[in-house]
């Protein structure tokens, strides 16, 4: 993601919450930086891979997308589809962080 995409995510996912109680980072991170991984991870439905992830990160990471083979596959729609999702080490994650 370049800096202006990111600057313009920034802008209109940012609240204007005085606590900041729930403030949060849109991310995108080459998978092999985010976990351990040695060889591409099988998914047979979106949610599966969501899940994983969520859990693995105790909440503190959602997962909205991968940027992978020169596109963005966004896991947003048809979640419990029966759709093999295939997570490469050289792809990225493109997830919301809690800060």
């Amino acid at each position: 993601m370049n800096l202006e995409s990111k600057q313009f995510y920034d802008k209109i996912l940012t609240t204007a919450d005085a606590s900041h109680e729930n403030d949060f980072d849109l991310v995108m991170n080459r998978v092999d930086n985010v976990i351990e991984i040695n060889e591409d991870m099988e998914f047979d439905r979106p949610a599966q891979l969501l899940r994983t992830f969520y859990n693995t990160f105790e909440g503190k990471k959602i997962l909205i997308g991968l940027c992978q083979d020169d596109q963005i596959i966004l896991l947003n729609r048809h979640q419990d589809k029966k759709e093999k999702v295939i997570v490469k080490k050289d792809a990225s994650f493109i997830y919301f962080k809690m800060v």
